[in-house]
């Protein structure tokens, strides 16, 4: 049926009046763009602009921050994770953005998390043992898991600064080797500088 003067206007003000400027279609390119959004992903869904959606479409081949972003606050968070802190490049979800943000202000263990298992392992690390919770990174975190089932000395550690200690002592005199906690491991280097006697002792129980 063909629309006399008066009617499109009409129409043209209703369309006007209820949407926004940026949703109208300007061509039946961008028509056919949002009717596809309707049923494609998330964030063609969201796109409220020709911009938007030209964006969103880019993002599906883009890196994984960008595609898990669901609308154009998140595409923007994510932009600009790209230039910014590990934790935040190795966000692939919205959630992930969201818990690394937050750990930037949280723990040492949280802050030196590089990816989302990073980040999963530090924050079981806070309920797990003291070598754990001690280590600043991921390298830390490493050799503290590896030293729970190590010897006596490392499994003892408590800080950084107690496990190269006992890696030291591995390779060490006879009575750091046989320290078992850290206690040990002071009286045996004391005794490395005293008397004959201590220093000829070979486990914390003197000969």
């Amino acid at each position: 049926m063909d629309l006399d003067n008066r009617s499109i206007k009409q129409l043209s003000r209703f369309l006007l009046y209820n949407f926004p400027s940026s949703l109208l279609s300007t061509s039946t390119t961008d028509f056919a763009n949002f009717s596809i959004a309707d049923f494609a992903s998330p964030q063609l869904k969201s796109a409220t602009s020709t911009t938007d959606f030209a964006n969103f479409s880019t993002a599906e081949i883009a890196s994984p921050q960008l595609k898990s972003a669901t609308s154009t606050t998140d595409f923007a968070n994510f932009s600009t994770a790209e230039i910014a802190s590990p934790q935040l490049k190795s966000a692939t979800s919205t959630t992930d953005f969201a818990n690394f943000s937050t750990a930037d202000f949280a723990s040492p263990q949280l802050k030196s998390a590089t990816s989302t298992t990073d980040f999963a392992n530090f924050s079981t690390a806070d309920f797990a043992s003291p070598q754990l919770k001690s280590a600043t990174s991921t390298t830390d975190f490493a050799n503290f898991s590896t030293a729970e089932i190590a010897s006596p000395q490392l499994k003892s550690a408590t800080s950084t600064t107690d496990f190269a200690n006992f890696s030291t002592a591995d390779f060490a005199s006879p009575q750091l080797k046989s320290a078992t906690s850290t206690t040990d491991f002071a009286n045996f280097s004391t005794a490395e500088i005293a008397s004959p006697q201590l220093n000829s002792a070979t486990s914390y129980i003197l000969q």
